[in-house]
């Protein structure tokens, strides 16, 4: 008997991007060196009030979103500047939303 990592089943989200081609991708859980970014952009946030929210505090969700979004199982790179030609700030929220109920549920599921 062999666990074979290679052939394994994950659990995806499917997400269809809306650029030229509505790219279909599937996303796979976060690692833990993305799931600490995560947590840590979430933090950060948390602490924004429209008073004090930066370019740079757009540019890092807009590139934390674009890991999220590379670790898919087509291998296919996601860029920040992609995201930014295809997603406004509502569509990253909505992402991020969908991204982190689909991992809690595929958490909740193996316990």
């Amino acid at each position: 008997m062999a666990l074979d990592f290679n052939n394994m089943k994950k659990a995806s989200l499917e997400i269809i991007l809306n650029d030229e081609k509505q790219t279909k991708i599937h996303l796979y859980t976060p690692s833990k060196k993305l799931l600490t970014e995560l947590v840590g952009l979430s933090k950060g946030l948390s602490t924004i009030t429209d008073d004090t929210i930066d370019i740079e505090d757009i540019d890092q969700l807009y590139a934390i979103c674009a890991k999220v979004m590379s670790r898919n199982r087509e291998n296919i790179t996601i860029s920040s500047d992609k995201l930014e030609s295809i997603f406004d700030m509502e569509d990253l929220i909505i992402f991020l939303e969908a991204y982190i109920e689909f991992t809690t549920e595929v958490q909740s599921s193996k316990n």
